[in-house]
């Protein structure tokens, strides 16, 4: 869904119309789900910021199998630690990145909440201070693997293979920013 321009220049969202491209609309984000990265622009961040119908329409629609690959290697994460993370079976996504074909409607769902949550960390990070040099795609991968206090020890990964353990997750980066306790 495309944010409608208004006479000064800033999108009925509130964003500034075409002066910041990590405020793109939901097609922006596409490509991160679909798997055409274009580093020029935070499809990540797009994600985070769609609408949920918006993100509906993009699971039901499925997810390239190689999003995974392109998504482990902008984490700096092996494959097979990504597939273990959102307890995708080796095999069949293999098969379906062998084959180019799509996840399905629950996989997409688990690898987008991933991608979401990538972009939630790079816009707190954009809010909070100066993002130069700061990596919201590796930052997540090392956290991720982090024994967490607000999760009794627990990993922030541990919870990242249902969606409801990924609202945990993105409760608790919302909880640091905010500095609660996290």
């Amino acid at each position: 869904m495309e944010a409608k321009s208004t006479r000064q220049g800033v999108s009925k969202r509130g964003a500034a119309v075409g002066k910041h491209p990590a405020k793109a609309p939901l097609i922006a984000a596409a490509p991160i789900a679909a798997y055409d990265y274009n580093p020029s622009f935070s499809a990540f961040v797009s994600l985070f910021q769609a609408t949920p119908e918006d993100r509906v329409k993009l699971i039901r629609k499925g997810v390239k199998a190689d999003a995974l690959v392109n998504t482990s290697k902008i984490m700096g994460i092996s494959r097979e630690r990504l597939f273990a993370t959102l307890n995708f079976p080796a095999g069949t996504v293999k098969r379906k990145i062998a084959q180019d074909e799509l996840l399905s409607p629950d996989q997409s769902e688990r690898i987008i909440g991933l991608q979401k949550l990538i972009g939630q960390v790079e816009s707190m990070v954009t809010e909070s201070g100066n993002p130069e040099g700061f990596d919201p795609a590796r930052w997540i991968a090392n956290w991720l693997e982090t024994p967490c206090p607000a999760l009794g020890g627990d990993k922030p990964a541990d919870y990242m293979d249902t969606i409801e353990g990924q609202r945990i997750v993105a409760n608790l980066l919302a909880m640091m920013q905010s500095g609660a306790y996290a």
